[in-house]
């Protein structure tokens, strides 16, 4: 593959290109497809040194970018963030190994390491937590560490995205039988197993999650969440009243008192939920009331990355394309009373 590189980046139209990649803000190449668009990529990606970020038009284009240069490069050089194409999809049952390899690009970006990541526009108009929430949102523990207390503990992971359990069996879940806190994180092939003496890490171990048998001792881990949104319970709280304020507008614009029953009744579960100190599973819907900064997948990358983005008109074209897509889902969702009207859901692709 490096001879390859060397070989292309020889070439008169290729060379000239690479030299002026770090000298302009934006540049518009033509006549690349496919394999050789990609081997483009993967030159720029060696000459600038640099975090690189692909965004494609589609998810099965971005699919297909991951797979060649994932032929070419390390699992940990070139990562993935998949996002259905429609709200609908998105905002329902996602599988675990989608969501999986959201929390994997994302914690790379974190760190702000020098790598490839392949994002579709649907992904770039994403809504997330804020780039600083994310960072705060995993745990490190290691032989005769501590935690604050098993309480406290059982309440981090459930705001880590994780579902307790009685036994651990699949991926995002957890389990607590005494001192011991059984664990299936998303990024792991294994679930963990951490012994407690007190509040004192006493052990950690992989165990199978089918014979409930411990395997290897770790020395430490790390525990990332089980979800690409985790929401603080505080941030979540101070929001209360402004998800009950759009509600409350809703109610006084119904033109029936249908329309205003159905509304009020949506807004009054879920005011009492949050009262409870419960958080509601319809609740990334008001992502944009707890977090008003609006962040998407670009405030995670290095302030140094170089963008590229692949077939532009194309990109434009299905913008387009998504944003009506996006306005008839919204406008169903707002009729049936499960979303606000003052909610945008999304960000804008192209700004």
């Amino acid at each position: 593959m490096q001879l390859v590189q060397q070989t292309i980046s020889k070439l008169k139209g290729f060379k000239g290109w690479l030299d002026t990649l770090p000298l302009h803000e934006s540049q518009l190449v033509l006549g690349l497809s496919g394999s050789v668009k990609h081997l483009a990529e993967s030159c720029a990606f060696e000459k600038l040194d640099k975090q690189l970020v692909i965004v494609t038009p589609t998810l099965l284009q971005a699919t297909q970018t991951y797979e060649e240069l994932s032929e070419w490069y390390d699992d940990e050089v070139v990562h993935l963030f998949p996002v259905e194409e429609s709200l609908a999809a998105d905002f329902s049952v996602v599988s675990p190994d989608v969501v999986s390899q959201r929390i994997r690009t994302l914690d790379f970006l974190s760190r702000g390491e020098k790598g490839i990541v392949i994002v579709p526009l649907s992904g770039i108009q994403k809504l997330l937590v804020p780039a600083a929430v994310w960072k705060k949102s995993s745990i490190e523990l290691a032989m005769g560490s501590e935690i604050e207390s098993m309480d406290a503990f059982v309440e981090q992971l459930v705001e880590l995205g994780y579902r307790r359990e009685n036994m651990v069996a699949t991926p995002g879940e957890f389990a607590l039988r005494g001192s011991i806190v059984d664990i299936y994180p998303l990024d792991q092939e294994y679930p963990l197993r951490l012994d407690f003496f007190d509040t004192e890490v006493d052990s950690i171990r992989a165990f199978n999650a089918e014979t409930q048998r411990s395997m290897d001792v770790i020395n430490e881990v790390r525990i990332l969440p089980a979800t690409d949104l985790p929401l603080q319970k505080e941030a979540v709280w101070k929001a209360q009243a402004k998800i009950h304020a759009l509600y409350e507008k809703e109610v006084k614009a119904a033109q029936s008192e249908e329309r205003k029953d159905q509304v009020s009744n949506i807004q009054q579960a879920i005011d009492a939920q949050l009262e409870n100190g419960e958080i509601p599973s319809n609740l990334t819907y008001f992502l944009e009331c707890i977090y008003p900064e609006k962040t998407s997948l670009l405030d995670y990358v290095s302030k140094d990355a170089y963008l590229i983005i692949d077939d532009y008109a194309r990109f434009i074209e299905k913008s387009k394309t998504l944003e009506e897509e996006a306005g008839y889902w919204k406008t169903h969702h707002i009729e049936t009373g499960a979303i606000a009207s003052g909610l945008s859901l999304v960000q804008d692709g192209r700004k």
